[in-house]
């Protein structure tokens, strides 16, 4: 049964979410009948839709156990405490505020968040995403090349060594900002991602604020939400860290989905290791050749970030 909420009184101990919007209401359904069908512990199911969307998805997630919010809803309460975001905001960063910013809402204190391209192929318990009754697990990997390079060894050589180095810059940054690890670590390699809202509220109350600065700026600056919160997890120690690998398999790539359909794997023998499948939506869709429109805004963003990084340090 789907249920339009504004407000929500109780605050759960764990809840799961996602945010998704027109263009993948139906990856959302397939992934709202499979918690309907795997949730052993009824565990509350959030999603977060534009508002212009919400008709829409009452009608594709109608008999789903699914409760729908506002993405403006989010981004008021964010807005509430930072004042109005910039300009200079990329678009996709929304994405990721959204996630960031869920826990304002006070519907869980901690939370998975999911993304419309994941679905679950077998049961699962609340005790799957929480090591005990107060800390959730939080989903890392050592970071390692080596690894990374066997994982995709069956593609051309130069495309391997291209995602090395998009993976070792990610870690490289954050631990940059942070700096008091000496050890690698990747976070979100797939979803569910598991979040404790205890780590975003202190990322506000004991980083943010003292060095005046705003979540739209430090996303701006750092833009991936996962390692944000991993790192800064480390860096604060204001829960105890319990790493968990990743519950999902996940095909980031085209030729990672076809070598497993090669070697035969199937939702099967996945669901041994696995609670679930993620098939990457960026390399899943077909995109449209984007217009000169876009192009031109998103060069307009690479410049007014460009002038307030200039601007900033005088």
């Amino acid at each position: 049964m789907l249920v339009i909420e504004t407000k929500y009184n109780h605050m759960k101990k764990f809840a799961l979410f996602c945010k998704s919007y027109h263009k993948d209401v139906y990856r959302a359904k397939r992934l709202a009948d499979s918690i309907d069908q795997y949730n052993i512990d009824d565990i509350l199911f959030v999603m977060s839709v534009p508002q212009r969307d919400f008709d829409l998805f009452k009608d594709i997630l109608g008999e789903n156990k699914c409760f729908l919010v506002a993405d403006e809803e989010i981004i008021n309460a964010s807005c509430a405490v930072f004042g109005d975001i910039p300009g200079f905001f990329y678009d996709h960063l929304y994405q990721q505020l959204i996630k960031l910013e869920f826990w304002r809402l006070g519907m869980a204190e901690n939370y998975g968040w999911i993304d419309s391209d994941s679905y679950f192929i077998k049961k699962f318990r609340l005790s799957d995403f929480m090591y005990d009754n107060e800390t959730p697990y939080t989903i890392m990997d050592k970071h390692d090349a080596g690894i990374l390079r066997e994982r995709w060894k069956n593609i051309p050589a130069k495309e391997i060594e291209k995602r090395v180095y998009r993976r070792a810059k990610q870690v490289n940054a954050f631990k940059s900002v942070f700096g008091d690890t000496n050890q690698n670590w990747d976070f979100g390699i797939s979803t569910p991602i598991i979040w404790a809202s205890k780590v975003l509220k202190h990322l506000h109350r004991n980083y943010l604020i003292p060095r005046n600065k705003t979540i739209f700026e430090f996303l701006s600056e750092h833009p991936t939400e996962t390692f944000l919160y991993g790192y800064y997890l480390i860096h604060s120690q204001c829960i105890p860290l319990y790493p968990r690998t990743h519950m999902f398999r996940a095909f980031d790539y085209a030729d990672e989905f076809i070598e497993a359909e090669i070697n035969g794997e199937n939702e099967s023998s996945i669901a041994k290791n696995y609670f679930g499948i993620c098939i990457q939506s960026n390399w899943a869709l077909f995109k449209e050749k984007k217009r000169l429109t876009h192009r031109l805004r998103n060069r307009k963003q690479d410049f007014m970030n460009g002038l307030r990084k200039i601007t900033s340090k005088f």
